[in-house]
């Protein structure tokens, strides 16, 4: 089989499922999976950010089982700097033009055909491992988690770009949450450094989550936008990559990472990563973190972190085991969010009480039906009094509040809804997906 041609073939070929029907195809040769395997599978690294020049002599004295082995020596840093660049510069020139493009694809980890490894592990189950990370779920109320736990961890919540380490004993690698290798990261010596440092203290190669920014002077993160923006810019200046801190918050074996097989407690983990970060290093750092054993606790110390100008804190359970997947053991929590809302209903208040007559609560949704809540705080005697059923049913009113919860038959709702004022300058209420990216 030509793989470089079937390649080009994927490539230039319009629509998803026609291309997925020639991988099905090409997938029968065992080489063509293992092309697939090693272009794509996120835990190879090949520590080579750009192809050297080469004297091409357009012959073929290098096959592609060479190319797997050359491949594996570069993984397993059995060469390294100007010895690889050497070796893949003589290595090329002993290629076929064929083969030579070929490798160089694999080398760059994309074999530009408009496939995902989503898509290939559809035509070949489990034949990529997926680069999946721990992330956190809106299923449960700070009230829920305590009543589960005497106390949980209360974290900032940066605004930054995930990031996740592989230290290895050989080498040390950064990924994206979506398992996209952050090369710029690479020339940032002095976090590579101190990530080495602490791999001399352990016996054991590893992972490190947390997420890069970059920090202003008063100690608040940068924009967003930019930093995240600035970080994936093709060959950014070393003096720009510097910029960036490591802010972790998780430390996990390496092989526990890649197998989802971890089982040591997150109080474990965290006192483990506190005692790797005791030295001073300048751009790795532990995201603050404080203890709430009740829901007000956990809720002054998200605020302050919103006062200081940061998004609010990630809720976590103290023995919860690293999970890639989105767990309930994890929580956002921001505490004063909002959004807009259709009245769908306009109930009275309770038999009995003072709001008989009056309203008591409004039923309340998204546009497209799927969150619905009712909102019963926020309104003041007067507008209890005035407010009538004719005069708000349709209209889109703001609700301020504090999670987006499930319940356990998947229905969405507010945690702590309350009313804040009618929109009158709005006719369409916000969908789920929007709701839940407010959170």
């Amino acid at each position: 089989m030509n793989y470089l041609k079937q390649i080009k073939k994927i490539k230039e070929t319009q629509g998803t499922n026609a291309k997925l029907d020639i991988l099905r195809d090409c997938v029968k040769d065992e080489n063509f999976k293992k092309i697939l395997f090693y272009t794509y599978n996120p835990f190879y690294l090949y520590y080579v950010t750009k192809i050297p020049s080469y004297t091409f002599k357009n012959e073929n004295n290098f096959s592609l089982e060479d190319s797997f082995e050359l491949l594996d020596t570069l993984r397993g840093r059995l060469i390294t700097g100007n010895l690889a660049l050497e070796k893949i510069s003589l290595s090329l020139s002993n290629m076929d033009k064929d083969m030579a493009e070929l490798f160089k694809l694999m080398l760059g980890r994309d074999l530009k055909m408009g496939l995902n490894v989503t898509s290939i592990n559809k035509v070949s189950p489990n034949l990529i491992p997926t680069f999946d990370v721990m992330l956190a779920d809106s299923g449960k109320t700070v009230e829920e988690l305590l009543t589960e736990n005497e106390w949980v961890y209360v974290q900032k919540k940066s605004d930054g770009k995930r990031c996740i380490a592989i230290v290895k004993n050989d080498g040390v690698g950064f990924y994206a949450r979506s398992g996209k290798e952050i090369e710029n990261l690479n020339r940032h010596e002095l976090l590579i450094n101190s990530l080495k440092t602490i791999r001399s203290t352990k016996t054991y190669d590893f992972i490190l989550d947390g997420e890069l920014v970059i920090e202003n002077e008063d100690g608040s993160d940068a924009d967003r936008q930019y930093s995240n923006g600035l970080i994936t810019k093709k060959n950014l200046p070393k003096e720009e990559v510097e910029k960036f801190s490591f802010v972790v918050w998780d430390i996990v074996p390496l092989d526990e990472f890649q197998n989802n097989s971890n089982s040591t407690p997150y109080e474990e983990r965290y006192y483990t990563l506190l005692g790797a970060l005791i030295p001073n290093f300048s751009n790795l750092k532990l995201i603050p973190t404080f203890v709430a054993v009740n829901p007000e606790q956990a809720s002054r110390i998200t605020n302050h972190f919103i006062k200081e100008g940061f998004e609010g804190s990630i809720i976590k359970t103290p023995y919860h085991y690293y999970e890639r997947k989105r767990s309930k053991n994890w929580m956002k929590y921001k505490v004063i969010l909002d959004c807009d809302l259709k009245v769908v209903g306009f109930n009275y208040g309770n038999p009995g009480t003072k709001y008989e007559h009056l309203l008591g609560s409004l039923a309340c949704q998204t546009s497209d039906g799927l969150l619905n809540v009712g909102v019963g705080a926020g309104f003041s005697d007067l507008q209890r009094n005035e407010f009538k059923s004719e005069d708000l049913i349709g209209k889109v009113v703001c609700v301020q509040y504090n999670q987006v919860i499930k319940d356990v038959n998947g229905n969405y709702s507010l945690f702590l809804p309350v009313f804040i004022e009618i929109r009158d300058d709005k006719f369409e209420a916000d969908n789920l997906e929007k709701v839940l990216n407010k959170g």
